[in-house]
């Protein structure tokens, strides 16, 4: 081989890697709809499918379920009981 066809050879790795990282970008961001399902990039302002706005909440308890809060209080409760009566 001759010194131009390494060098093609490089280029041609260096061009599947970059489609590699490609793939991986548009599969690492996305998330489900909150109203549709559908896969929508995590950082969108309104799902391009269902039309409904997405709102991001950084509160600590958004978006979890009634009884995951209650488990919690419980067992709040049920460590400063005993840590009083103890």
């Amino acid at each position: 081989m001759n010194g131009s066809d390494e060098a093609y050879d490089d280029a041609d790795d260096d061009f599947e890697d970059d489609n590699d990282a490609d793939d991986d970008f548009a599969t690492d961001d996305l998330v489900e709809c909150p109203h549709c399902g559908a896969a929508i990039f995590d950082d969108s302002v309104a799902c391009p499918r269902c039309g409904e706005y997405i709102t991001h909440s950084s509160h600590p308890f958004a978006g979890r379920p009634w009884w995951w809060l209650a488990l919690g209080a419980l067992g709040i409760i049920a460590l400063l009981t005993a840590l009083l009566f103890s």
